[in-house]
C-alpha cells in the first residue's frame, strides 16, 4: 500500500479533498444517528445497526468521489476513516489483549467484570457481538458492536461552535482535537453495555 506521503502532489490534492467531502458526510450522519436508532433495542443492536449504516454511508462517499475513482485506478488501495473508527480500533487494540485481532470470552469478560458486569452479562454480550453466529468475535464484529462515542445530542452543534471560536481566536486547536479524541476506557463501556443483559 502507498502511503500519502509518497503521493504525486495532483493525488495527495485529491485525497484531502475525499476525505474532507467524507469528513462533511459523517458530519451530517451524525446530526441524525439518535433518531436513526432510537428504540432499536439494545446498545449493542444499535451500534451494529449503525455501522451498517456506515459503512454504506462511507461507500457512498468513496463512489461520488471522483479522487477516489483517480487513486484507486492507480492501483492504490484507500479507505475511509473516521473519528469513530479510529475510536474503535483504540479499543479493539487494547480489549485484544493477545494480539489474534479477535476478542476471546476471557478477554471480554475481563472487562465487563471490571466495568461492574457479571460472568452472565458478560456471555450474553459475547454472544450479541457474535454477529455471524460462529462462536467467535472478530475484530469487525466487536468493533461494530461498540456504540460510536461521537453520536450524542448536540455533537455537531458542539464542534461547529468549537470550529467558529477557533477562528475567532479565542479556541485552540488542542480543545477540538481533545473533545475529537476521547479516552478509550474499555471496562467503562464494555460493563455499560453488558448491563443491558440479565445478571
Amino acid at each position: 500500500m502507498t502511503s500519502i506521503a509518497s503521493l504525486p502532489p495532483n493525488y495527495a490534492s485529491l485525497l484531502a479533498n475525499a476525505l474532507s467531502s467524507a469528513g462533511t458526510t459523517q458530519k451530517k450522519h451524525a446530526a441524525n444517528t439518535d433518531s436513526a436508532t432510537a428504540g432499536a433495542g439494545t446498545a449493542v443492536a444499535q451500534a451494529q445497526a449503525q455501522s451498517v449504516l456506515d459503512a454504506q454511508k462511507d461507500a457512498e462517499a468513496a463512489a461520488q468521489n471522483p479522487g477516489f475513482q483517480g487513486i484507486t485506478a492507480e492501483g492504490i488501495e484507500v479507505k475511509m476513516v473516521s473519528f469513530a473508527g479510529l475510536y474503535k480500533d483504540k479499543m479493539m487494540s487494547v480489549v485484544d489483549t493477545d494480539g489474534d485481532k479477535s476478542i476471546s470470552s476471557a478477554e471480554l469478560f475481563s472487562q465487563v467484570q471490571a466495568g461492574g458486569g457479571s460472568q452472565a452479562q458478560s456471555d450474553a454480550l459475547y454472544k450479541a457481538m457474535d454477529m455471524d453466529g460462529d462462536g467467535k468475535v472478530s475484530a469487525k464484529e466487536f468493533e461494530d458492536s461498540i456504540p460510536n462515542p461521537y453520536a450524542t445530542p448536540g455533537f455537531s452543534k458542539q464542534i461547529d461552535g468549537l470550529i467558529a471560536a477557533i477562528h475567532a481566536g479565542k479556541e485552540d486547536h488542542a480543545t477540538l482535537m481533545a473533545l475529537l479524541k476521547p479516552e478509550v476506557n474499555p471496562a467503562e463501556v464494555l460493563g455499560k453495555l453488558a448491563s443491558d443483559f440479565p445478571a
